[in-house]
This record gives C-alpha cells, sequence and structure tokens, in this order.
C-alpha cells in the first residue's frame, strides 16, 4: 500500500476573548458548577464562589482527512436458476459450456466470474492532541501558521501534545488492512490534510471557601463555551516543541502503526492555500 502525504502544517488560533470578558463567562458559571437542579438548595451564592484564574493556555489539536483507495479482483461464483425442459442438461453460453444440475424447481447453472472491484473511504477527523478522542467538528478562522521550534508565547503555556502524526495517521485509516483478493491492482491511501492547531483557553478555579470545595473550569478563548474539568490529572506544560518528534511520519514509523507490512512513503509537496483551512 502506498501512502501520499499532503504537506503538512501548524497553527495558532488566537483568541477573540479578552481575558477579562472570559473572566465574565466564568462568574456566571459560579454557581452551576457546584451542582445540578437536585441539589438546588445547597448552590452557593454569587457571591460565595471566588473566581480565580490560573491562565491562559493553548490545548492542541489535529485536523486529518484521508482517502482510502483499494481496486482489487475475486473470484467467484454465481448460481442462476434455469427453467428449461427436463432434457436440456447443459447450456453454451459463448465458448463455455454449462452444466445444468439440481432437482425440478432448483435447476440451474452455476457461472464461474471475476468479480472487479473498488473500495473507497472518505474521513476527516478532529482529534485531541492530549487524549486521542474525537472532538467533533470545528469551525477554522484566522488561524496563523507558526514554527513550532519557536513557538512560546509570553502571556500563556503550551499544553504538550502527547498524540503524534503516525497515530493520527492509524486512526483516520482505520481498519486498513486490504479484502480478500486474487489480484491487487492499487492501494493507495492519500492523506489530504494533517494539520496540528493551538487553541486558546482560559483556565479558572472556583472557590467555594464556606465548604473548602473548588472546581476547575476552562473557557473557550474563540467561542466562550465553559468546560468543567473531570480529573484532578492536569496536562503536561511544554517547555519546547519539536516537530521531528510531533510529526513522526517516516516511513519506518508508519510500518509500526499501520497494518500490511512494507509501505512505499511518497510525500506531496502541495502548495497550502494562503488564507484557507479545513472547516
Amino acid at each position: 500500500m502506498e501512502i501520499v502525504l499532503a504537506e503538512q502544517g501548524s497553527f495558532r488560533l488566537p483568541p477573540s476573548l479578552s481575558a477579562e470578558e472570559a473572566r465574565g463567562h466564568a462568574a456566571h458559571y459560579r454557581t452551576s458548577a457546584f451542582g445540578g437542579l437536585t441539589q438546588l438548595f445547597a448552590r452557593p451564592k454569587p457571591d460565595d464562589v471566588v473566581v480565580q484564574p490560573t491562565g491562559l493556555r493553548y490545548d492542541p489539536f489535529w485536523h486529518v482527512a484521508a482517502h482510502l483507495r483499494v481496486v482489487y479482483e475475486r473470484r467467484e461464483s454465481y448460481r442462476f436458476a434455469i427453467s428449461t425442459p427436463e432434457n436440456v442438461v447443459s447450456l453454451a453460453i459463448g465458448e463455455a459450456s454449462f452444466a445444468i444440475d439440481g432437482e425440478r424447481k432448483e435447476r440451474g447453472i452455476t457461472v464461474p466470474a471475476v468479480a472487479h472491484c473498488v473500495r473507497e473511504l472518505r474521513r476527516e477527523l478532529w482529534i485531541d492532541a492530549v487524549t486521542g478522542d474525537a472532538i467533533g467538528v470545528r469551525s477554522i478562522d484566522a488561524a496563523e501558521p507558526i514554527e513550532l521550534g519557536a513557538f512560546a508565547p509570553a502571556d500563556a503555556a503550551i499544553i504538550d501534545p502527547t498524540v503524534r502524526a503516525s497515530a493520527v495517521i492509524r486512526q483516520v485509516l482505520g481498519d486498513v488492512t486490504p479484502p480478500e483478493a486474487d489480484a491487487y491492482h492499487e492501494e493507495r491511501a492519500e492523506v489530504d490534510a494533517l494539520d496540528l492547531y493551538f487553541s486558546p483557553v482560559y483556565a479558572f478555579d472556583l472557590v467555594w471557601s464556606a465548604k473548602s470545595k473548588t472546581v476547575g473550569i476552562t473557557v473557550n478563548g474563540r467561542t466562550g463555551e465553559i468546560v468543567q474539568s473531570k480529573s484532578a490529572i492536569h496536562p503536561a506544560f511544554a517547555k519546547l516543541l519539536n516537530k521531528e518528534t510531533l510529526f513522526d511520519i517516516g516511513s519506518e514509523t508508519l510500518n509500526l502503526v499501520v497494518p500490511g507490512g512494507a509501505i512505499p512513503l511518497k510525500i506531496v509537496r502541495a502548495l497550502r492555500k494562503k488564507g484557507t483551512h479545513a472547516s
């Protein structure tokens, strides 16, 4: 199988909300963070909860799109019912002769054939670069190209991407094991997009001192969406991003993560259209 890789890119999404605006979103969530409707009377009053900013950070995610195409042929046989007088024992079709077998209503012929098949699959995924989970379609605008080794904003931290490009390719291609066939004419996977994005997120702690409770939340710096932390384990911060490590897409690495044996790898140096991004 041949895997064709389009040009890869890395981008920063600048925040559309200021830190103060994000704090306002967090403040509206103060009472909701500590219980649902069943705990209505156990909720704190807004003034009981202090909103403590913990900083701006950039969360990484991948965008990948791929097209898998396999052209192959398989020998098969087809059964056709034949309604003829019982004294007809065979049929000639073209230059081939086929014996009629079976009892009365089940009389028929078995015809060998070669099935010419094409299997195609298109997939597009947005993947959390820390957990590896699919995160749904995002609309991307105003993305700024960055050099990974030089990306170190002074006013923000960068969450370390732990999911590498090779794992992303494996996830988008899924089960690439070729179908059963007698001959293959084309086995090709085109990765049309493989980009790493960093999205701005404002983090806050909501502190209810009277109950000794603290809830961590994040506010999406572009949309204002609020997410409550589900775990006390915080993602690691990156000190330096290494492009060669993150985009580990050499042929030797891909052979380890994509089944099917040796894979001839071809890098497509496609020119990226300025100002356009997948959505």
